[in-house]
């Protein structure tokens, strides 16, 4: 099944699933995200995608790349 969504919020609600099985993928994955969500003992990875979020559109915000950050 898919949802239809429109442009101004369809962008926000698809990054924020992309973010979200990415995350799942990797605390599957990885030990060492999985220890660290661990870390903050909450069940929900709702506010991890958030911050992550947050911290992308303030990187587009002040006009960088992804591998302009990633370099520093």
């Amino acid at each position: 099944m898919f949802t239809v969504l429109d442009d101004e919020e369809g962008g926000d609600q698809l990054l924020e699933e992309v973010i979200q099985y990415v995350l799942l993928k990797e605390i599957e994955e990885d030990e060492r995200i999985y220890n660290l969500v661990k870390l903050f003992d909450r069940d929900d990875l709702n506010w991890i995608a958030d911050d992550i979020k947050s911290v992308y559109y303030k990187i587009r915000t002040v006009g960088y790349t992804l591998q302009e950050v990633k370099k520093r």
